[in-house]
């Protein structure tokens, strides 16, 4: 592929994702060097439809306005049912191949192309997500996620050169985001991150350092990196 090189930060919600991916956007076109910040889940534009009734027939809470309510029965009746939906093979095979494919299409879109014309791109939220998110729709064991990090679809997209997991406490995670139906949603996905960041050798950062420190642990990795060569070239999974 063409020069380029994929960043890309990892973790539950609330664990500073966006702010940091930001900061160091910010950092490196300050720099000159060419780069993009690119929100990288699924946005489900063909899928949205479905989604939508689904959440509607199983009964998804609203989205709420803040995180007070730590316990949120509505969120885990709700995941509840998609789990018992999907223990259907079929059904759950079929879902991961579009929803999979449907991410990797986004991606060739917002992230390929300009990996493709030599930028810096820092994903905040990238493939893996999808995977960590079907886990949890599913309600499959974790070390499910090593089976799925060999799909073959996983095989088309850049992987990152650099990977930062940003380990935080679910319990520090909901008091910083407001958004957040339940503190389940984060303890569900916690150890799934931690699983994809150790595959993939991603580097663990403490998510509960201050934003200016953490910040500057990860310039100063991204340094080192571009010091060993300005643009190096891309890395495939294949």
């Amino acid at each position: 592929m063409a020069q380029g090189i994929l960043i890309y930060l990892l973790g539950i919600d609330g664990s500073g994702k966006s702010t940091q991916a930001q900061r160091l956007v910010a950092q490196l076109t300050a720099a000159d060097y060419a780069a993009t910040y690119v929100w990288g889940g699924r946005r489900g534009l063909l899928t949205a439809p479905l989604v939508r009734r689904g959440k509607a027939r199983l009964g998804a809470p609203a989205q709420p306005v803040d995180s007070s309510a730590i316990i949120n029965s509505e969120y885990r009746t709700y995941v509840r049912g998609t789990q018992q939906l999907f223990r259907r093979s079929v059904l759950r095979g079929l879902w991961r191949q579009i929803t999979l494919l449907e991410h990797l299409l986004e991606i060739w879109w917002y992230v390929a192309r300009p990996l493709a014309q030599g930028r810096i791109v820092v994903c905040d939220r990238y493939l893996y997500d999808s995977l960590v998110n079907q886990a949890v729709l599913f309600g499959s064991a974790p070390v499910e996620i090593y089976r799925q990090l060999d799909h073959p679809l996983l095989s088309l997209v850049p992987r990152p050169v650099l990977g930062f997991w940003l380990d935080t406490p679910p319990a520090v995670a909901l008091h910083r985001k407001a958004d957040i139906y339940d503190i389940q949603q984060l303890e569900l996905r916690a150890p799934l991150y931690g699983r994809i960041a150790s595959t993939l050798a991603f580097q663990r950062l403490d998510g509960t350092l201050p934003t200016d420190q953490l910040g500057d642990v990860i310039w100063s990795r991204v340094n080192q990196q571009l010091g060993c060569s300005r643009m190096p070239v891309i890395e495939s999974l294949s």
